[in-house]
């Protein structure tokens, strides 16, 4: 069973995504945009083995999370998925320099496998 922290602004798909992973057998903390991420990322006790964000989100960007998360030493090794519905070239570029790993929202499949993966 894994950590997993996961921030999407859509009620429906966090509940969604929650749901399945839980199923799975994961324990995983719901937040709703970048800052709450951020905030779950470093007041929690126990350390997260995974985070997945969305990346269009108010106060806060999935991007600007994960540049802020890979910034600092304390998380810079936590694998981080943007789950996001966007095809920008650009966008996925950035999150692959930033180290992050995109999976497009229209290929679920994928994100279960990724977690899948986790220890």
């Amino acid at each position: 069973m894994a950590r997993i922290l996961i921030a999407e602004d859509q009620d429906l798909q966090r509940d969604l995504l929650v749901h399945q992973l839980q199923r799975q057998g994961h324990d995983v903390t719901p937040a709703h945009d970048g800052q709450e991420l951020l905030d779950y990322l470093y007041i929690s006790e126990a350390p997260f083995d995974m985070v997945i964000t969305d990346n269009c989100m108010p106060v806060m960007s999935g991007i600007e999370a994960l540049r802020c998360i890979k910034v600092g030493d304390e998380h810079r090794h936590l694998p981080i998925i943007v789950f996001s519905d966007t095809d920008d070239p650009k966008t996925i570029e950035t999150i692959n320099k930033l180290g992050g790993t995109f999976i497009n929202k229209r290929e679920p499949e994928r994100l279960l496998e990724a977690v899948g993966k986790l220890p």
